[in-house]
């Protein structure tokens, strides 16, 4: 996949899910946070730091936490949007 047809996907997508239990750094999500891409991402290994206020973050094991969030963003994308944008 080209790097143009993998910004226009994020630029274009509702939102972009990370629920990884590990990850070193957390590049997709610094990727989709650039093209405006609200984020929700697990609580776990660099991705709290990586996004800070620019995602909502939940527990991986906890699967009505993952559906709080998606829900809570589902109701205001342009909230996440903006702040993933201003990092």
């Amino acid at each position: 996949m080209d790097v143009k047809d993998l910004a226009a996907l994020f630029r274009n997508a509702h939102a972009f899910l990370m629920p990884s239990l590990y990850e070193g750094f957390g590049l997709p999500l610094v990727e989709a946070m650039s093209c405006g891409c609200p984020v929700i991402a697990s609580n776990r290994g660099s991705l709290p730091e990586v996004a800070s206020a620019g995602a909502q973050c939940f527990d991986p094991f906890n699967v009505k936490g993952m559906a709080k969030a998606v829900s809570a963003l589902l109701r205001s994308p342009e909230e996440l949007q903006q702040k993933g944008l201003m990092l």
